[in-house]
This record gives structure tokens, C-alpha cells and sequence, in this order.
């Protein structure tokens, strides 16, 4: 058995001098200046209920002192989890996108997405969600940050896959901007981001001091996770390794759902290190089955917090002092009721 400390050890030595002054009182005398009075006698039924009372207010003031000196034993370990989550999909609306998924199936690639991406969301139910489509660069005018409208969402997956894009794929761009919209809902209160300075450190090496000590600062966000749908290679924008790794730092998992038929191992790596996974699609079409994977694999309750420490033992002295002081007065009413 695991012994007891006690928080404010040194009103502990109240206690002595509680019971002394009871003892003092229980001899029969009383100090009044510098006279000695003694009490009469008393019926023997009488004087027991009066020791019992007396014996229990005691206890009552020795119990309180107790519980303010606030005792705890062992260890206890807080645990806080959560099941929804806050999910980012980055979605590549390239000029590659907007070409059909087949010769013989004339859908657009980015219609096809937009479907799979839709349900995701419709699977999600209670999760916030952020949508950030790029191309050679991450189109803010149509993403849609952290948000629990998921008709919003999907209004807006829908509206970008009917209109019209192209350019470069940069990957590394639209992690960026989800990790902007993850990041801002969790800033602490006395830290100030600089997002110039964020990514000015992030395109050095090692992520650079500054990146290094925001991840400090935010700390981990288990409970968010980022999606990235794409048909193509990151040839613009940002190295989306450096910010892979920045997610890393935040716990951020990255899940990559990649419909081309080459291999970026570097990439891969990157991906995986963060705790997600890299989906390889041999055409836009599975990306809904990947999704279903996703779906699958982030539904479980997520440990976001861990907090240990020692278990207090104040309540139950507390209510010891509070149960005495109840006898008591149950006894001190006998006694004054007994001839």
C-alpha cells in the first residue's frame, strides 16, 4: 500500500494542539484568567452521552484539519478522449482532374471525386470538416474553413468539380492550408501565429526554429487528420515534405489517396510518418473505396489527453469530519434532554 503525503504537511500541527486542549477540557477544568473552576457532577448516563459528544466533535476538528491539509496516495491517471474529429480534405482540382476518367467512362475525374468525397462527409456525422481545393497553389477564394456545416461542404466540393481548372498539382500547398485551418482552431490563447514566418521556416531545413517552436506551442492535435485526393506528381508550391513533417509534429495523420500509377517513395515516407497511410488508386473511381478506409480507420476514440496524478483523499475526510459533527449533535441533544 502506497503511503499518504499531504500538500499542506504543516496544518498537521493543529492537530496536537486540538486534542489538547480537549484533554484539558475533559479533566473537569476550566481557565478563566487566573481562576479554577470545576464542573459539578453528573449523572452517569449524562456524562457518557457528553464524552461520546465530546470524542466526536474532536474527531470532527481533527478530520477537517485533515482534509485542508489536503492528503492524497498513489497515482490516478486522467484520460480524455473524443470521437469526433476535425478533418481537412485537400482536394486537386488540376487541369488533370477535369479530364474524363476513361475512354469509355466520359464522367469527370473531379465529378467522381466529388461524389466519394460527399459521401465521406455524409459518413462522418459530428465531425468538423474544412475543404481546400489547389492546383499550383491552394484556392482560398474557394475553401471553406473548420466548419460542422457539412452541406456546406458538400455544396461547395460540388460547385468546384462543375466549374472549371488547371495548371500544376501542388500537394504540398494544400496540406499547408489545411494544416492553417487545423492549426488557427488551436492556437493557445498567448501565442500569436505568424504565418509568413511559419512557412518562411518550413521551406528551411529541419523545419526551421520558428516551425519547431509553434509545434511546442500548439502541441497535439490527435483528434484531426488531413485528406488528399490527387491524380498527378507535386510539381509546384511548396515541398509538401516539409510540411508533412511539420504535421508529424502535430500529431497531424495525413491520409493520401493517389490516382496515378507512379511511385513517389520520398513521399510515401513522409505520409506514413505522420500515422497515415498512402492509398494507391488505379483510377479515380476507387477513391471511394480509400475513403470508405479512411472512414473506417478514424472511428475509434482517440486519447487526446493524459494527465497523471496523485489521487486526493480530501472528500473522504471531509465527509468523516461531517459525519462526526452529525453524531455529535445527536449526542449533545441526548445529553441535554437526559436528567
Amino acid at each position: 500500500m502506497q503511503g499518504i503525503s499531504f500538500e499542506n504537511h504543516w496544518l498537521l500541527l493543529l492537530v496536537p494542539l486540538v486534542c489538547l486542549l480537549f484533554l484539558i477540557k475533559r479533566r473537569g477544568v476550566y481557565w478563566v484568567g487566573h481562576q479554577v473552576m470545576l464542573t459539578r457532577p453528573l449523572g452517569f448516563i449524562k456524562r457518557t452521552f457528553r464524552k461520546i459528544s465530546a470524542l466526536t466533535l474532536l474527531l470532527a476538528f481533527v478530520f477537517a484539519i485533515i482534509a485542508w491539509a489536503n492528503p492524497t496516495q498513489g497515482k490516478e491517471e486522467k484520460v480524455t478522449k473524443v470521437k469526433a474529429r476535425q478533418v481537412c480534405m485537400a482536394v486537386d482540382i488540376s487541369g488533370s482532374m477535369f479530364g474524363s476518367v476513361s475512354y469509355e467512362i466520359q464522367e469527370k475525374r473531379i465529378q467522381v471525386a466529388a461524389k466519394a468525397g460527399n459521401e465521406f462527409v455524409d459518413a462522418r456525422a459530428g465531425d468538423m470538416f474544412s475543404f481546400v481545393p489547389f492546383d499550383d497553389k491552394s484556392r482560398l477564394g474557394l475553401s471553406v474553413p473548420l466548419t460542422f456545416d457539412r452541406e456546406l461542404i458538400k455544396k461547395q466540393f460540388q460547385a468546384v468539380a462543375d466549374g472549371q481548372s488547371g495548371g500544376s498539382t501542388a500537394i504540398g500547398e494544400g496540406i499547408w492550408s489545411c494544416m492553417i485551418f487545423l492549426v488557427r482552431d488551436a492556437l493557445p490563447k498567448k501565442f500569436s501565429l505568424d504565418i509568413g514566418q511559419l512557412r518562411r521556416s518550413l521551406e528551411s531545413e529541419d523545419l526551421g526554429p520558428y516551425a519547431t517552436s509553434a509545434a511546442r506551442e500548439i502541441g497535439c492535435l490527435k483528434h484531426a487528420f488531413i485528406t488528399v485526393l490527387t491524380d498527378g506528381e507535386s510539381n509546384a508550391g511548396i515541398n509538401p515534405l516539409r510540411v508533412l513533417a511539420f504535421a508529424g509534429r502535430l500529431c497531424v495523420k495525413v491520409y493520401t489517396i493517389a490516382a496515378t500509377p507512379e511511385r513517389y517513395p520520398d513521399l510515401i515516407r513522409a505520409v506514413e510518418k505522420t500515422g497515415g497511410q498512402y492509398f494507391f488508386a488505379r483510377d479515380i473511381q476507387e477513391s471511394k473505396r480509400f475513403y470508405s478506409d479512411i472512414n473506417r480507420i478514424e472511428k475509434k476514440e482517440v486519447i487526446v489527453e493524459r494527465e497523471t496524478r496523485a489521487r486526493s483523499l480530501r472528500w473522504y475526510f471531509s465527509l468523516a469530519s461531517a459525519l462526526s459533527l452529525f453524531v455529535f449533535g445527536v449526542f449533545r441533544l441526548v445529553a441535554i434532554k437526559v436528567p
